[in-house]
């Protein structure tokens, strides 16, 4: 709704005999002057603007042609009339986007829900009472600020599908790399932001962390991207953030977790078994060898792996570890 907001606002600004400049459009849209220079790039697409240079030379002003308005006097904003459902399904949304919150993109939503509800003639004081009412914490969140233009510039390479050069805090070794990527999603996980993307010209697909950029400028040329990946199978048939071989875990769980086990999907693939005892049997097809072996242990003597046994015995090995260390 925002974009389609800043489209027609856009379009009416640039109707002004004035005009508009770079710097003008971004104080009235209450945007960043990237984003003005992208809104006037995008309208570039569909019509011919007109240009002057500013009263003090330094700057373009764009003007929208008299012919081209007309073709903008009869439309309106819609009246959106928001049930209850739909008014709940975005406070559980506004919920979701805590992880954004050292971020200004936090106040960004903030104000593009000011925004919704204006629109639908709905009190804001009603919207803040609903969402008082549903607390929607996420703990563990990952720290977004001063990442603000690497994002955008991250979404606008793959928007274009242009190739990025990138510095990257590389996690396992504590060093800075350099890599030339085609970036090609992003994707919220466990309160961060990743995307997919292939480095170096290699076409098998990487996950990268995005508050680990450094820097980020994106290249001239363009990528194609891969005709056989498909994103989402990736994200749902991956146990957590560990991309690869899919394998099946048989995992018996005592009974005082029966009911948390069976009432929640773990994986695309699943079969559960309930126990004559009243223990559980979780039965998985998924990647994540590592993610299944640090779940697992987190439930402590509650949980057991059955199969595969070489997992199992990694995890007895850790065990004994474990109890050397505490002992």
């Amino acid at each position: 709704m925002k974009k389609i907001r800043d489209f027609f606002e856009t379009i009416t600004i640039l109707s002004r005999p004035q005009g508009v400049t770079y710097s003008e459009l971004a104080e009235l849209l209450g945007c960043s002057h990237r984003t003005a220079v992208r809104e006037i790039e995008y309208i570039y697409t569909i019509f011919d603007l007109e240009e002057s240079l500013s009263n003090t030379g330094r700057e373009k002003r764009f003007y929208l042609s008299e012919e081209n308005v007309k073709n903008f006097t009869t439309v309106k904003m819609p009246n959106l009339n928001l049930s209850a459902a739909e008014t709940t399904a975005l406070i559980l949304l506004w919920g979701k986007s805590k992880w954004l919150q050292d971020s200004t993109y936090q106040e960004h939503l903030r104000r593009a829900f000011n925004k919704i509800f204006t629109i639908d003639d709905y009190k804001l004081d009603q919207f803040k009472n609903l969402s008082n009412i549903m607390l929607l914490g996420e703990s563990h969140n990952k720290n977004y600020a001063n990442k603000e233009l690497i994002i955008d510039d991250l979404i606008h390479a793959m928007v274009q599908k242009r190739r990025c050069d990138i510095t990257y805090h590389s996690y396992h070794n504590d060093t800075r790399k350099s890599y030339c990527i085609n970036p090609l999603h992003l994707f919220q996980r466990d309160g961060g932001l990743y995307f997919f993307t292939t480095i170096n010209d290699y076409t098998d697909i990487r996950t990268l962390a995005v508050e680990r950029i450094i820097n980020l400028s994106i290249g001239e040329s363009h990528f194609e991207t891969p005709t056989d990946f498909e994103p989402q199978d990736f994200l749902d048939t991956t146990f957590n953030l560990s991309f690869g071989k899919q394998e099946e875990f048989k995992i018996l769980f005592d009974k005082s977790q029966t009911l948390y086990i069976s009432e929640r999907n773990w994986a695309k693939e699943q079969k559960i078994e309930i126990l004559d005892n009243g223990n559980i049997i979780l039965w998985l097809r998924t990647s994540g060898r590592h993610d299944i072996k640090r779940w697992v242990l987190s439930y402590g003597a509650d949980a057991e792996l059955l199969e595969p046994e070489s997992l199992r015995k990694e995890i007895a090995d850790e065990l004994i570890t474990m109890s050397k260390r505490y002992n």
